[in-house]
């Protein structure tokens, strides 16, 4: 068997539930980047982390939550994104440039899970 013999799988329900994770552990750090002067990131970061629990630990409740949360996520991310570009422009440097890249891969994430969940929702974790 050799390396091109490799069958990958990819768990969709996995990764939605770090999909999850990775959102809420990016709002708690921009939570504290802020110096907690921005709260709604901090509770949008523990809810999407209880989300990614309950997930993987595949309660049917916390898809609903998981549902709802993502229009939150994106509108922050876009929002974001928006204010960023307003005060800054696209390009202000290399620093301001790479922060709206990862705003609008936060965003796209963000909106890609999003559908995925609403078209998945009744098989992805049965």
């Amino acid at each position: 068997m050799g390396v091109t013999d490799v069958n990958w799988k990819v768990n969709a329900g996995l990764m939605v539930v770090m999909a999850h994770g990775v959102f809420g552990i990016i709002n708690l750090i921009v939570f504290v980047l802020s110096g907690a002067s921005m709260l709604h990131m901090g509770i949008l970061g523990a809810i999407s982390l209880a989300i990614s629990v309950g997930l993987f630990t595949r309660r049917p409740g916390f898809l609903w939550l998981a549902i709802a949360l993502a229009p939150l996520t994106l509108a922050i991310g876009v929002s974001s994104l928006y204010a960023s570009i307003g005060f800054f422009g696209l390009n202000p440097n290399q620093l301001g440039l790479l922060f709206n890249l990862g705003l609008i891969a936060y965003s796209t994430a963000a909106l890609l899970l999003f559908f995925y969940l609403i078209s998945k929702r009744k098989t992805l974790f049965h």
